[in-house]
């Protein structure tokens, strides 16, 4: 089935433009549907962990899950699919608490130091293999799709 409540889909580690931001503005809105109120862009921004909310631009980088939110309405069940970003403190808690043999790399790595992002080949697999399972939607396949090419693209 799909992924619902807590459940997360793991996307990988990005880093936060002021278009991205804009782009959840846009496709994240709490009237998208008018029977159904959907929470907005800024829950995208919110740590599912600590709330602190995401700040685009700078070398911080997030680490990003999609999360399926399901309603009930008078039309009938509804699902929506919405990238979260999770900070780098609370993303490695949960790691350490998963398996408490995990040491997490200093702080002061700089950029350059750190591991390399994904490439778009590998997201791309990703968001292909998510939409073979059922995790995601031909129409969450396409949003997530661009996304990724918009932010690999900067």
């Amino acid at each position: 089935g799909e992924p619902g409540g807590f459940a997360f889909v793991w996307a990988g580690e990005v880093r936060l433009t002021n278009d991205d931001v804009d782009g959840w503005r846009v496709n994240y809105r709490a009237d998208a549907t008018p029977d159904c109120p959907w929470p907005d862009h800024r829950a995208c921004l919110q740590c599912p962990r600590c709330a602190q909310p995401a700040t685009p631009g700078g070398d911080g980088t997030y680490f990003m899950v999609w999360q399926s939110l399901a309603q009930i309405t008078e039309t009938g069940p509804k699902t929506r699919t919405i990238p979260r970003l999770f900070c780098r403190p609370c993303i490695e808690r949960i790691v350490q608490m998963a398996d408490p043999r995990f040491t997490p790399p200093p702080a002061s790595l700089t950029v350059a130091e750190r591991r390399e992002l994904p490439s778009m080949a590998d997201r791309l697999a990703t968001l292909e293999s998510l939409r073979a399972s059922g995790g995601l939607t031909e129409a969450e396949f396409a949003r997530a799709k661009t996304l990724a090419e918009r932010a690999w693209e900067e």
